[in-house]
């Protein structure tokens, strides 16, 4: 774990936010992996909706001021195809909004035995897949005049034995990868292009994503090598790769209203029939209601360690 830990913090050497936030998210792969695993030893599976939810809580305590949860009330006819939301912050203020679906591997087929999953349109109506819902879907948000959400999956991994393979990244060694892969990311697009094909085995899954943790930790071009002032920057270098290949993101000024009111108030959104089941914040500027006494304290000196040696490159030039 130290060693992960170390490995971080030199890629991500100057940029002590996105430190920071890829010891948090790599913990969280690790986590989840251990408690897949641990749930099999008992004679079950953890279940897609205890894992976000466990996931979405320890993400929204990375640093109070910026990071948030709302809930919404449950809807009983979801349209979307999505589990949970994320509202990320640019640095003008405007918010991007992730639509995220996540399915978990399944033993011992090591295969997401969920991805091929289909759902009914309507009352009466054609069903469509999962998959594919959730890429239209996020269209017709576009189209209708709200923000474009970007779909993505999210996948919860504990993979076995002999096909417990480690990604192909040339950044780490193979005993440095697998501990990463609890938590993986994909974009919806290229899943649903897979599950078109009848492929839902780890493998080829695993081709098409890429480990959550390393949106912010990778030492290649896509990261770049300038300091990253924020989480939500951070955050977003990586997506905008992952989506769009460095395309801005679509994004809105602000928040919906009833999410703002929610995050003052800590109170649930009563859910519409596009709305996830709930959401994380992550915001550049301090969010609604944070506590500012919870700021971590190992952020805070890395945070002016940053700041010192970038004042003193600074008095260098």
């Amino acid at each position: 774990m130290e060693h992960i830990h170390h490995v971080i913090e030199n890629l991500m050497a100057g940029r002590p936010e996105a430190c920071h936030l890829a010891k948090a998210l790599a913990k969280q792969a690790r986590a989840t992996h251990r408690r897949m695993a641990r749930a099999r030893s008992a004679g079950f599976e953890a279940y897609e909706t205890t894992i976000t939810d466990l996931l979405l809580t320890e993400l929204a305590h990375v640093d109070p001021r910026f990071w948030g949860v709302v809930r919404f009330t449950s809807h009983e006819e979801r349209r979307n195809g999505a589990d949970w939301q994320w509202w990320i912050q640019r640095s003008n203020l405007s918010w991007v909004c992730l639509w995220i679906q996540a399915k978990r591997l399944y033993h011992p087929s090591e295969r997401y035995e969920q991805l091929k999953h289909e759902v009914r349109t309507g009352s009466g109506g054609s069903r469509i897949r999962q998959s594919r819902l959730l890429v239209e879907a996020a269209r017709r948000e576009g189209r209708s005049g709200k923000i474009q959400p970007v779909p993505l999956y999210a996948f919860y991994n504990c993979p076995q034995g002999k096909r417990a393979e480690p990604w192909r990244c040339e950044a780490l060694e193979p005993c440095q990868q697998q501990s990463l892969l609890g938590i993986t990311i994909a974009p919806a697009r290229r899943i649903d292009d897979l599950v078109v094909e009848g492929k839902n085995a780890y493998g080829d899954v695993l081709a098409a994503s890429w480990p959550l943790s390393c949106l912010v930790h990778c030492s290649t071009t896509r990261a770049g090598h300038r300091p990253q002032r924020s989480y939500a920057s951070t955050l977003l270098t990586g997506m905008e790769w992952l989506h769009t290949g460095d395309v801005d993101l679509p994004s809105t000024p602000s928040l919906p209203s009833r999410i703002e009111e929610a995050l003052v108030t800590d109170g649930e959104v009563v859910a519409e029939e596009s709305d996830p089941r709930i959401a994380l914040i992550t915001g550049r500027e301090g969010l609604p209601g944070a506590r500012m006494d919870e700021v971590p304290k190992e952020l805070k000196e890395l945070v002016d360690l940053w700041e010192l040696e970038w004042s003193g490159r600074r008095e260098m030039l």
